[in-house]
Formats: C-alpha cells, sequence, structure tokens
C-alpha cells in the first residue's frame, strides 16, 4: 500500500520556467515535468527529488527604475529559515529580523550604508 504525495514547483519557489528535470535522489533515474510534483511513497518510505529548471524561463522585468524587494523571486531559499521580505538577516533566526535602515550618522570611514562596518 502506497499513499499519492504532490507539490509543484511553484509551492517549492520555482516559478517561473516552463519545464523541469527531476532527478530521484536514491535510484538515479531522470524524468520531467512542467510543474506538478508527484510520488507514491511506501510505509515508511522515503521519496527525494532534485529539481532544476530546464525550460524557458519567464522574461526580466522591463528597462527602468524597480524596488528589488518588491519583485517577484525566482527563489527563495537562505541559510536561516524562511526568506522574509526587505529585512536584514542579521544572523538571526526567522522572524527576528531587523528592517533594513541608513545609519543617521556616518561610521569612521564616512559611509551611512547599514552593516558597513
Amino acid at each position: 500500500m502506497t499513499t499519492p504525495i504532490s507539490t509543484s514547483a511553484a509551492q517549492l519557489g520555482l516559478a517561473g520556467s516552463s519545464s523541469y528535470g527531476l532527478r530521484d535522489l536514491w535510484s538515479g533515474a531522470t524524468s520531467s515535468t512542467t510543474g506538478a510534483i508527484s510520488a507514491s511513497v511506501a510505509p515508511h518510505g522515503v521519496v527525494m527529488y532534485r529539481v532544476s529548471r530546464t525550460g524557458t524561463t519567464a522574461p526580466g522585468p522591463a528597462a527602468g527604475t524597480h524596488q528589488v524587494g518588491n519583485m517577484t523571486w525566482a527563489a527563495s531559499t537562505n541559510g536561516y529559515g524562511p526568506a522574509e521580505r526587505n529585512t536584514s538577516n542579521g544572523e538571526a533566526p526567522a522572524g527576528r529580523r531587523r528592517s533594513r535602515r541608513r545609519r543617521s550618522r556616518p561610521c569612521r570611514r564616512g559611509c551611512t550604508a547599514a552593516g558597513c562596518c
């Protein structure tokens, strides 16, 4: 008896491609999909895939000025938990980050950028 599990490339943060390559990390088998990812898993079993973009990716933003923090992410992974928009991680756990801001006075080198010194 197996249990079907499923997800999608978009739910994994990999939206924006016309197709994706799947590689089963246990068997080495490869396959492709347009975004749907599913498997039948035996009790106490494991299925693990490496997912990569293989198709045509979505075009970038039009020329001009853009607020980078408001753009759609192509991927959203980091080493400190879930990604959070417009915050500085400061090596803090998820949900405990501070907003990015400029220094009110220059540092010893004259810089006013956050995280300079």
